[in-house]
């Protein structure tokens, strides 16, 4: 007697998987790295030059996107240069919430990618 077998193939889930915002025009990051670093930052953004069919940098030479955050200003400047001033730190409890990313083929696909963490800013705790 056979018996027939029901197979179900299901991909499996990794939060270790890389994955890169890519839909062939722009890209965020070398192509191999999360799009995400652990600052929060996108990584360096490229855009795709079809007559030179190559990734051509938006950033000057390796730079991820910066941040900056502020506290303690005195209000005389709209950019708060005279508080204290933190430019892209290292998140603490950092989360990156991958549920909004669709892979198109792995590692690269598209969507919403949300990182949240904590920060330090003069004494202050700030969640970003």
């Amino acid at each position: 007697m056979i018996v027939p077998v029901l197979m179900l193939l299901i991909p499996s889930f990794s939060e270790a998987q890389t994955r890169v915002i890519n839909n062939n025009k722009l890209r965020v990051g070398n192509g191999s790295e999360n799009s995400i670093n652990n600052s929060g930052n996108m990584q360096q953004p490229f855009y795709y030059n079809s007559i030179a069919a190559q990734w051509r940098k938006l950033t000057y030479s390796n730079y991820a996107l910066d941040n900056a955050y502020a506290v303690g200003g005195d209000g005389t400047n709209e950019w708060n240069t005279y508080g204290t001033i933190v430019q892209n730190p290292a998140l603490t409890n950092q989360t990156i919430d991958y549920l909004g990313f669709t892979f198109t083929t792995a590692p690269n696909g598209y969507g919403t990618v949300v990182s949240k963490g904590n920060i330090n800013v003069g004494g202050s705790l700030l969640e970003v």
